[in-house]
């Protein structure tokens, strides 16, 4: 499927979803209000009708909700609906809790919101439905070569034509040591010629596959590529060291490889974890701390004569005097 209707798909999904909304609040009108006109045009403010188509239509741009929608699995699709719709709530309370002026009725904008998020959802699982049949020739695939057609080569277009949604189609491979008549191998030519083959069938992406000790012609073919405006990608062999998925990170010029990516470095799950503690803390001090400080000063006070807590000044040899507090109990 080419970009033209590519497009076309997105700005239908988007159209729909507008539509949808609307739909939501006209049903959620209508609950409020039991009336199917919109006779008394009082308790509809039009300007707000367009701040919150407003802001949904912002919020799914910044969550992506419309792009790549044929490439995307069906989980992560979810996903971002779900966040889509926790997101467009946040910014809606914001927007209530700032605004004076929207001054809906907070029971018209929860049956919207409510009524909006079943056909939203409900939405999405028929389209992923509808997608699943017909995903492959919906997919826009991008025509790629790769360059080295040895088991990391083999291996790398094995892994595209399996993962489908990555949206690459492997036209064939460049490689100096391999005859043209192998069996098996779809050889387009020497590595030299990869250049002058992908310009002109208009492939914009080269995978280059090469061992180590292709150095030199690595380092000629992505000069090449570049002069070229051709995207380049270089695939290490890295199968030695780990055999799943790694964490590739740069400092300066050299490549850092990690087993693993620990949870806490993604920024989204720092900001989880903050919130976490400042709740968790903030209801330990309100519902425990609040009784058990009190009863345990009075323990201390029935069993000793002394102060609930006991400050004492200690002063090292170079130091200022410096105040200690700490509970007798």
């Amino acid at each position: 499927m080419n970009e033209q209707y590519r497009t076309y798909y997105k700005v239908i999904s988007i159209l729909i979803d507008l539509f949808l909304i609307n739909l939501a609040g006209y049903i959620g009108y209508v609950m409020t209000y039991q009336s199917v006109s919109f006779t008394d045009l009082q308790h509809i403010n039009l300007l707000n009708v367009l701040l919150i188509n407003f802001v949904w239509f912002n919020v799914t741009q910044l969550t992506r909700l419309y792009s790549d929608i044929f490439v995307k699995d069906a989980i992560p699709t979810i996903k971002q609906a779900l966040g889509s719709l926790l997101l467009f709530a946040a910014f809606m309370g914001i927007l209530i809790y700032t605004i004076k002026d929207l001054n809906q009725s907070y029971q018209l904008l929860s049956f919207t919101f409510v009524v909006f998020s079943g056909l939203f959802l409900v939405g999405k699982i028929v389209f992923l439905l509808f997608r699943r049949s017909r995903r492959e020739s919906l997919i826009n695939y991008k025509k790629v070569v790769i360059v080295g057609a040895g088991p990391l080569g083999l291996a790398l277009k094995k892994h595209m034509e399996f993962d489908t949604h990555l949206g690459y189609k492997v036209v064939g491979f460049f490689d100096d040591d391999i005859a043209d008549d192998d069996e098996g191998f779809n050889i387009l030519g020497k590595v030299s010629d990869c250049i002058d083959y992908v310009k002109g069938s208009s492939i914009r992406e080269i995978f280059c596959a090469l061992p180590d000790s292709s150095l030199d012609k690595i380092n000629t073919l992505m000069r090449e590529a570049d002069k070229e405006m051709i995207r380049f990608k270089l695939v290490p062999d890295i199968k030695h060291y780990f055999k799943k998925n790694v964490k590739v990170q740069v400092y300066g010029h050299i490549p850092i490889l990690s087993q693993r990516m620990e949870p806490l470095e993604i920024m989204i799950n720092q900001v989880v974890k903050r919130i976490f503690d400042v709740v968790f803390s903030l209801m330990i001090i309100v519902f425990v701390m609040s009784w058990m400080l009190p009863l345990m000063a009075i323990l201390i006070k029935l069993e000793s004569k002394g102060p609930v807590f006991l400050s004492s000044c200690d002063q090292e040899k170079t130091t200022s005097p410096f105040i200690v507090s700490n509970s007798e109990a």
